[in-house]
């Protein structure tokens, strides 16, 4: 088994964000987690922020999400596909994508 780690953040009023990291989860357990976090977050309007590992794991995340709960509010927001401080701009299809999330 893979172990995944998933760092948590919860920020409730003006109280200071709480982090909290979730190890050891089975592929696909990781999506339910998130699931049932957006759920609790949503009472208090608090968003929930994952940051995957890569595009084929947000992508497969993102079925996932969607498959166990098709009401929570999942967004893509894709990695920039230049490094920074680089001469070359991102690609247009990568800004628009970004842009639109």
């Amino acid at each position: 088994m893979q172990a995944h780690e998933m760092d948590i953040t919860h920020n409730s009023g003006m109280s200071r964000p709480v982090r909290k990291t979730l190890s050891g989860m089975i592929e696909g357990q990781d999506a339910r987690v998130l699931i049932d976090l957006a759920r609790a977050g949503a009472v208090h309007h608090r968003p929930v922020l994952h940051i995957a590992a890569d595009e084929v794991r947000v992508q497969a995340l993102y079925d996932l999400i969607k498959f166990f709960d098709p009401d929570v509010r999942a967004i893509i927001m894709p990695g920039w596909d230049c490094l920074p401080y680089d001469r070359v701009s991102p690609s247009h299809e990568t800004v628009a994508a970004r842009m639109s999330a």
